[in-house]
């Protein structure tokens, strides 16, 4: 019986250590805190899974944090670790609490909990979502193309079989694809597009 053949899509593993092909977490966030702060937000609140957070490498979060000190905001929010789509009234216990202008938030069923407790986006609140699995029209961020991020999945298991490579990697690879963003409509005009002429 042989070895496997070992790559991970996304980061469904933690241990061992394989090969894996996901989203552009960190680039997809600041791509997303820079649309936000071209539309003029600066109480920008990070509300994510902590966990699922920590098992990409903490990308969201150094993202957004290198982000708010690159921009020179000194407004900070502190983060919601705590966000889990079955837990509406914790979201709003933290909204409450530090008052951010705008969320950004790796779960795209947010807009139902905003719905819930009783705010709407943009005219309350601005909403982005940077792991978006398709473009719906209403919410705003980047959208991971999970079917691209497939077929280099496979490509890179095709090659390793190529190579005759198998078992644990002695290093492993990691291959990150951007996704792109889409306009929505839960977040104000670009500032730099909000006093244009057509």
């Amino acid at each position: 019986m042989g070895q496997l053949f070992c790559c991970d899509f996304r980061y469904t593993v933690s241990k061992p250590r394989l090969h894996t092909v996901a989203s552009a977490h960190y680039r997809n966030t600041q791509d997303a805190m820079r649309q936000l702060f071209a539309r003029g937000y600066r109480r920008i609140g990070l509300a994510v899974n902590g966990v699922t957070d920590a098992r990409c490498d903490h990308n969201v979060y150094a993202s957004y944090l290198a982000e708010q000190a690159l921009s020179g905001c000194t407004v900070t929010v502190p983060p919601f670790f705590d966000f889990t789509i079955e837990r509406p009234d914790m979201l709003h216990r933290w909204v409450q609490r530090y008052q951010p202008d705008a969320i950004l938030t790796s779960d795209f069923q947010i807009m139902g909990m905003l719905e819930e407790i009783g705010l709407r986006a943009p005219e309350e609140i601005g909403v982005a979502c940077m792991t978006l699995p398709e473009d719906d029209g209403v919410l705003s961020g980047v959208i991971e193309d999970s079917e691209k991020i497939g077929a280099v999945a496979v490509d890179f298991l095709v090659a390793m079989i190529q190579r005759n490579e198998r078992g644990i990697p002695s290093a492993a690879l990691r291959s990150h694809l951007e996704g792109r963003w889409t306009e929505g409509t839960t977040l104000r005009p670009r500032l730099d597009m909000a006093h244009s002429t057509v």
